[in-house]
């Protein structure tokens, strides 16, 4: 198995509180949602399916087409971090144990779209492409926008959260894999509202899962332009900054380090406004623990015990001990 490979490969960027509970948990605490059957066309023929949302969800369709995904799930790679660690625990591997291990709080699972695909498919799925690709629309597709903004307004009359539900199910879509109607929501939430810097960070979720931490990294800038003490962006960011750095640390030692130290700053901006992400503590425990800052990454490690004890695994205690003897 490449580690290596895994590292990058698998999603990165989620310090959602809320993507650190069981899913159903978090799905039944959201409120219900009116029942609304909008069937608009265009005379360019692409209305969606009607689509149904996650359990006790449903939002109006938004008029544009695409191809209808059912993805299905791969195992947890906890137990593949762990089983990995006992038989491989060497010098070598530690730095690609530890990033996995502080990067991957929850399950994660398979993609199901690829870079190449998505280039492929957003070319002539302007949906695909955060904030519709600035594309300008025909007269059709902005009359469908204008009812779909419409009719999800009659359910939440306020755009902020109104926005937020429609990106919130699109964080949904993108834990069960489904990239494509992800995308689909994060845009139609920044539909409703441009101005939400949450729709830059799922943005960036977004491409974290397509191995694109850089692009990602731009993303969430622009978010953070809109809304510099969004600690979602501040750890998202810094996330993508410690992917990119993984990847870049045998090809430039010296950008490694520069991303490092982004990161680093990213996170500890999210700490000063909330402390108590465990996310944000986690990542903060891996920068230290690669800067040799022990005392620092022990710190860290025992805050996010004391917050959150099953973040603190005995994987990480483990590998923060080979960097870190305590």
């Amino acid at each position: 198995m490449n580690l290596s490979k895994l590292a990058v490969n698998v999603g990165l960027a989620y310090p959602r509180k809320q993507r650190d509970r069981p899913l159903l948990e978090w799905t039944a605490r959201r409120p219900e949602r009116t029942h609304l059957a909008v069937g608009l066309r265009s005379g360019q023929g692409y209305a969606d399916p009607v689509w149904k949302g996650a359990p006790r969800h449903a939002y109006p369709r938004n008029g544009y087409t695409g191809p209808r995904n059912v993805w299905g799930n791969v195992p947890e790679l906890r137990t593949v971090i762990a089983s990995a660690t006992m038989r491989l625990f060497s010098p070598l591997l530690l730095h690609v144990l530890l990033l996995l291990s502080v990067l991957l709080p929850m399950a994660s699972r398979a993609q199901h779209l690829t870079y190449n695909e998505w280039m492929h498919r957003s070319l002539t799925d302007i949906r695909l492409q955060p904030r519709y690709g600035e594309h300008r629309k025909t007269a059709a597709q902005q009359q469908s926008d204008s009812a779909f903004r419409a009719a999800t307004l009659i359910v939440d009359s306020v755009p902020r959260s109104a926005s937020q539900r429609v990106i919130d199910h699109g964080f949904h879509l993108l834990g069960q894999g489904d990239l494509t109607h992800a995308m689909y929501r994060f845009n139609q939430g920044w539909l409703v509202d441009s101005t939400n810097a949450e729709a830059y960070w799922a943005y960036g979720a977004f491409f974290m899962e397509l191995d694109r931490p850089a692009v990602a990294m731009q993303w969430m800038r622009q978010g953070l332009a809109l809304d510099s003490a969004n600690t979602h962006l501040l750890t998202g960011m810094a996330t993508a900054a410690l992917a990119e750095e993984h990847a870049m640390r045998p090809l430039d030692a010296s950008r490694a380090d520069d991303l490092m130290n982004a990161a680093l700053a990213l996170l500890q901006r999210s700490y000063a406004i909330d402390p108590k992400d465990p996310g944000t503590v986690r990542r903060l425990t891996l920068c230290h623990a690669q800067r040799n800052e022990c005392d620092e990454a022990w710190r860290y490690y025992d805050e996010l015990r004391e917050q959150a004890p099953n973040e603190a695994d005995t994987d990480l205690a483990r590998l923060l001990r080979s960097k870190c003897p305590h």
